[in-house]
């Protein structure tokens, strides 16, 4: 079974696009594991380019959340005058055939896209290939626990510590074992099972899975 995420992919790959995927999904994919409901895209601003991507969201049941004509996403003029007037940051897109998953497209270039694409990682899925910034690129430096022994716990047989910072270096491991294709399942799967808790909370329901 193709993710959503990977169809997504998949398809621009197929149209040509020049993007780079950005936030959660691409941490997942560096081996970081966390949830995220939406797949980031920084998107090459090339008219021609930013074109093709809304018509890969329009062919695949993607609308933009605001009443506006997506292919306005194309058309500097009227990028700029989303920023001026409605402080827009990101275009995002919906599908009531795939409503667990939202895009977001950045309606500007938050940095040299040449650059970071030629530094960036390819990333081969199940069925498609990627491109990811750097982790250099994308986050800033992870902190890593001092190598004091005093912030050492004593009662630990797993090389970690169970602190916040032992939290993240244990889910970091975990990320890292997995493949690309299998941490975008691990994402997908986990944010069904919040969806549903989310739902049984609000009916009132206990939330066991």
């Amino acid at each position: 079974m193709v993710s959503m995420i990977e169809t997504i992919l998949g398809a621009l790959n197929e149209a040509g696009v020049r993007y780079l995927v950005v936030g959660g999904v691409a941490v997942v994919l560096h081996g970081h594991l966390r949830t995220t409901a939406d797949l980031d895209l920084v998107v090459q601003l090339q008219p021609d380019n930013a074109l093709r991507a809304v018509q890969v969201l329009g062919q695949l049941g993607y609308r933009p959340r605001a009443p506006i004509d997506a292919a306005g996403f194309a058309d500097v003029a009227t990028r700029q005058a989303w920023i001026r007037d409605k402080h827009l940051q990101v275009l995002s897109f919906w599908s009531a055939t795939h409503p667990e998953l939202e895009v977001d497209l950045f309606v500007t270039e938050p940095f040299d896209f040449e650059a970071v694409h030629r530094r960036g990682l390819r990333v081969q899925l199940d069925h498609a290939e990627t491109t990811i910034p750097s982790i250099e690129d994308l986050i800033a430096p992870i902190v890593m626990p001092s190598d004091d022994p005093r912030h050492a716990d004593a009662g630990s047989d797993d090389g970690f510590d169970h602190g916040w910072e032992g939290h993240a270096r244990r889910q970091a491991a975990i990320g890292l074992a997995l493949t690309p294709a299998e941490r975008l399942r691990w994402l997908e799967e986990t944010m069904a099972t919040m969806r549903r808790w989310l739902g049984r909370a609000r009916e009132g329901r206990p939330t066991q899975a």
